[in-house]
C-alpha cells in the first residue's frame, strides 16, 4: 500500500469517509515512513481549521487540501486525519458531489470527534496512550526524588525552541502527572499570572515570553499545552517569513500573491474541570490537540 491509495480514496467525495479512514490507518500502522511531521510541513500549504469553525470546512477548502497532498510536500498523518473529518462533515451535510450512493443502513459511520478519542483514550488508560514511554533518566530521577521545581523546568526546557518536538513533551508532561499528581495546579489569574489569550494575532516572543513568566506563578496543564501551542505558532509564522523573504530574493518572472496571512483557529479550553492533561488538551486544541489525537491513533 502506498500513499497513493489515500489520495485516490480521498479524491473519491462519494465513498463512505469511514473506508478513508481505513485506508488511512491501515497506512499510518503499515507504512508509517511515508508520513512527515506536521512542523515539516510546507510552509504554503492550507491552514487546517479546527472544529469550532467548522461551517469554514467547505468544498473549496476540501478542493485546496487535497491538492495539497498531491502537490506539496505535507502529507503529515494529522493533515490526512483531518481530511477525512471534513469530508465525512460535507457528506453528512449532502454537498453536491460528496452525497453518499449507499442505502440509509450503511452511511458512514465515522466518528473521529474529540469526544470519541476520548472515549478511545478512556478504555486504553494513560499507560495505554504512553505507549511503553520510557522517560529521560534525569527525569525519573527528579520524580523520584519529589523534585517538583526541577520536573516543571524539564517540562518547559525546550518549549522556547523551533525544533520542538510536541509528542515528546506531550509524553513527558503525562508521565510526570501519573507519577505526581502536585505537578500541575488548578488553572487560575492573578495579577502576577494573567489570563491566557487565545487570539493567536496577539502571539509574539514577547507574549509567549510573558506566559512562561505566569506559567511559572501558576504551573497549570492549560498554561503549559498553551505554551506549546504558541511556541510552535510563532516558529511556523517565522519560517514563513523567512520562506518568503527568501522567494522575494530570488528572480522573478511572474507576479506572485502576497502570502496569506496565519491564523490558528483553536478550541476554547474550560479552565473549571479538573481533567487528566491529555483530556485538557483535546479541548485545547492546536497542535496538542493533533498530537493526542495521533498518539490515540498509534495505540488505540
Amino acid at each position: 500500500m502506498s500513499k497513493q491509495k489515500f489520495i485516490i480514496a480521498a479524491r473519491d467525495k462519494g465513498q463512505p469517509a469511514n473506508e478513508t479512514l481505513e485506508i488511512l490507518a491501515a497506512l499510518h500502522r503499515n507504512e508509517p515512513e511515508c508520513f512527515i511531521k506536521l512542523e515539516d510541513e510546507s510552509p504554503i500549504a492550507e491552514e487546517m481549521i479546527l472544529e469550532t469553525q467548522k461551517h469554514l470546512w467547505t468544498e473549496k477548502h476540501y478542493n485546496v487540501l487535497l491538492s495539497n497532498l498531491e502537490t506539496l510536500d505535507c502529507f503529515s498523518y494529522e493533515r490526512c486525519l483531518y481530511l477525512t473529518k471534513v469530508k465525512e462533515k460535507l457528506q453528512k451535510d449532502n454537498i453536491r458531489g460528496f452525497s453518499l450512493s449507499l442505502g440509509e443502513n450503511n452511511k458512514s459511520q465515522l466518528d473521529i470527534n474529540n469526544k470519541e478519542f476520548t472515549k478511545k483514550a478512556d478504555e486504553l488508560n494513560i499507560q495505554g496512550l504512553l505507549g511503553g514511554y520510557k522517560a529521560p533518566a534525569s527525569l525519573s530521577d527528579a520524580l523520584k526524588k519529589s523534585d517538583i521545581s526541577l520536573v516543571r523546568s524539564m517540562l518547559i526546557a525546550d518549549l522556547n525552541h523551533s525544533k520542538l518536538d510536541v509528542q515528546e513533551v506531550l509524553k513527558m508532561g503525562i508521565y510526570a502527572e501519573t507519577q505526581n499528581a502536585q505537578i500541575f495546579e488548578p488553572y487560575a489569574v492573578s495579577l502576577f499570572a494573567q489570563a491566557i489569550d487565545e487570539n493567536s494575532v496577539s502571539w509574539n516572543q514577547n507574549y509567549f515570553s510573558m506566559q512562561l513568566v505566569y506559567l511559572n506563578k501558576n504551573f497549570s496543564r492549560e498554561r503549559f499545552l498553551h505554551l506549546i501551542n504558541v511556541s510552535k505558532a510563532i516558529f511556523s509564522k517565522q519560517e514563513k517569513k523567512e520562506t518568503s523573504l527568501s522567494l522575494q530574493s530570488e528572480p522573478q518572472q511572474n507576479a506572485q500573491e502576497e502570502p496569506k496571512k496565519t491564523e490558528y483557529i483553536f478550541s476554547k479550553p474550560s479552565y473549571k474541570e479538573n481533567n487528566d492533561i491529555w483530556k485538557t488538551a483535546l479541548k485545547i486544541g492546536g497542535v496538542v490537540a493533533s498530537a493526542i489525537l495521533v498518539l490515540i491513533a498509534i495505540f488505540k
